[in-house]
């Protein structure tokens, strides 16, 4: 029942049916209301975790291509990380970025 009601992809309004019908929990109220609170809950867990899960693949984009020596421009433009971020990362790698080939 936990799985069902954490662990599953199902909309609140399938979950509290099945509540009812496999295990004879009555979802009207207080209780159904839960339902959807638990499942809105879980939605915005899982959304975070996507969030930090694709910053912190941007941040490792940005560490690879630091590690490369590419200039800062480039690695701005691939990681789709800030400037002040991408400076950050080259200095707590101890590295120093090349000069943009724009740059005279």
């Amino acid at each position: 029942m936990l799985t069902l009601l954490f662990g599953s992809d199902k909309p609140p309004e399938a979950k509290k049916l099945i509540l009812q019908e496999q295990y004879g929990i009555n979802t009207g109220g207080a209780l159904g209301e839960e339902v959807i609170k638990v499942s809105e809950l879980e939605q915005a867990i899982e959304r975070r975790g996507v969030r930090r899960g694709a910053q912190e693949h941007a941040r490792e984009t940005a560490r690879r291509m630091i590690m490369g020596h590419l200039p800062l421009s480039q690695i701005v433009a691939f990681s789709l990380l800030d400037q002040d971020t991408v400076e950050e990362l080259a200095d707590e790698m101890g590295v120093t970025l090349p000069p943009d080939p724009d740059t005279p």
